[in-house]
């Protein structure tokens, strides 16, 4: 199929949006319409053929970045050509989510499955999660802490609550009871008090404002 695009790129992108993608007839005409204007079959057959998916095994083993790699769970066209669970764990700390419906683009066929996926995975902080703070030396925390649970921490010795913690960073309430779960495991601390008054011990209460410190 990707082969017939150097033949008649017109029809070529009709038929892609019309079977591959389902598009309603009058979408699949203008959509086309720009492609055929705006991109060269050469250009598009090269950057979009599935045979070249395994050329990018090593590019995807230097992204840094939290990455959530989403797959329609009754896509006929992608799922017997691209392996989404393959691709996310090419990916160091990649994550896969099979969700339901068949279409690739995200805006259409329940699109409230993406969204909800989405704001999922952003709740997690998973750019703070696990990266040790590290100070003016460049040496990480000696408690092995993230500078979030460094906030989360502090907030808790103050004795807030969980919804009291979350307020102050701006942050839902289950984003925090992680946070103290994994703190609470970390020390293998029992309770909230317990890790309360490790904190106050160990003198990380210090400015327990800081809380705001890592937000940016």
């Amino acid at each position: 199929m990707f082969d017939s695009a150097l033949d008649d790129w017109e029809m070529f992108t009709i038929r892609l949006l019309s079977e591959s993608y389902r598009v309603p007839p009058e979408v699949t005409r203008r959509i086309a319409a720009a492609w055929t204007r705006t991109t060269k079959a050469a250009d598009f057959a090269e950057a979009w053929d599935p045979r070249r998916t395994d050329a990018i095994a090593e590019v995807l083993a230097s992204v840094t970045a939290p990455t959530l790699v989403l797959h329609r769970d009754r896509d006929g066209y992608y799922s017997t050509l691209i392996d989404g669970s393959r691709i996310a764990s090419l990916i160091p700390g990649g994550t896969f989510c099979a969700v339901p419906g068949m279409e690739n683009f995200p805006y259409t066929d329940e699109p409230e499955h993406i969204v909800a996926e989405v704001v999922r995975f952003l709740d997690t902080d998973a750019d703070l999660d696990g990266a040790p703070l590290v100070d003016d030396a460049g040496a990480s925390h000696e408690h092995g802490l993230s500078a979030r649970e460094l906030d989360v921490l502090a907030l808790v010795a103050e004795g807030l609550t969980d919804s009291q913690i979350a307020a102050r960073l701006s942050v839902q309430p289950s984003t925090v009871a992680r946070h103290v779960h994994n703190l609470l495991s970390k020390r293998g601390l029992a309770n909230r008090t317990q890790l309360a008054a490790w904190a106050h011990r160990s003198g990380l209460t210090n400015g327990a404002s800081a809380g705001t410190t890592h937000l940016n």
